[in-house]
């Protein structure tokens, strides 16, 4: 218990509490070229957090989308009303409006959960490229500690400090109960790995504070595709999407977006 003290305060106010989210946090949409991008925020978090790489895509001329999960960017009141099936619903639904786009490729880009989510959709969807960013395929054992309690301590407050970073905008708090949903979308998600066959990237924190890093493994040796690369970050949290290594994080993006397409065209 030393270590779930150590990282989260408890509170029954946290649920109904409101954050300080701004336009940012909002669905972002731009059409560019044919390359279509869809970029999945992750667990507890919104589209600002994925707006660096949102940014830097467009600068390259590529069609992007950001969609807001339903619960998020809100109220943890209003999180913990949703489930596992809502998140992949909106997945769905946000990969059918970029394919309506009348973008000829589709890259699906997720950070953390949204990782997930995207290696899910990379499943059962055309896709022509898979970038997972701290994706957890296995998190860390203080988390699954965490999520039994969930009926002792529905809501947790986290203390952390987000030191005037605009793209950090997510809930600084948690609905226990929705960590057993991201434990089932892992689930489900590591058991159909087989069935990706697009080329796939994945970026990962040698430092990362929640995902474990058998991850990476279970990534690499699972998937079916030839076409996979590991890119390790040294300087970066979990959050590596809007921290010191966003820079780089946004430029193997691009690239594996530029090299796909490029191939495509030439093809």
């Amino acid at each position: 218990m030393g270590l779930l003290k150590a990282k989260i305060g408890f509170g029954k106010a946290v649920k109904y509490k409101t954050w300080d989210f701004d336009e940012l946090a909002r669905p972002y949409f731009y059409k560019g070229g044919d390359s279509g991008c869809l970029l999945m925020h992750g667990f507890g978090g919104t589209p600002a957090t994925m707006r660096h790489i949102a940014d830097a895509l467009v600068d390259a001329g590529c069609t992007v989308y950001a969609p807001l999960l339903r619960g998020h960017g809100t109220t943890l009141l209003d999180m913990n009303s949703c489930t596992w099936e809502d998140w992949l619903d909106d997945a769905r639904s946000a990969y059918d409006k970029l394919a309506s786009e009348g973008v000829k490729r589709i890259f699906l880009m997720g950070f953390s959960m949204g990782g997930v989510l995207m290696s899910l959709l990379a499943q059962e969807r055309d896709c022509d490229g898979l970038v997972l960013m701290s994706a957890p395929l296995r998190v860390k054992q203080y988390i699954q500690r965490i999520s039994k309690l969930h009926r002792v301590i529905p809501y947790a407050e986290i203390k952390s400090s987000k030191s005037g970073n605009r793209y950090l905008q997510s809930y600084s708090g948690i609905a226990v109960d929705k960590l057993r949903d991201l434990y089932t979308l892992t689930l489900k998600v590591r058991g159909g790995l087989y069935k990706i066959t697009c080329p796939v990237l994945v970026l990962q924190s040698r430092f990362d504070n929640k995902v474990d890093l058998k991850s990476v493994n279970i990534i690499k040796h699972g998937v079916s595709c030839k076409d996979k690369k590991v890119v390790w970050l040294e300087k970066s949290p979990h959050g590596c999407v809007y921290g010191p290594e966003q820079d780089r994080v946004a430029r193997e993006c691009v690239e594996f977006v530029q090299r796909l397409s490029n191939r495509d065209s030439s093809g």
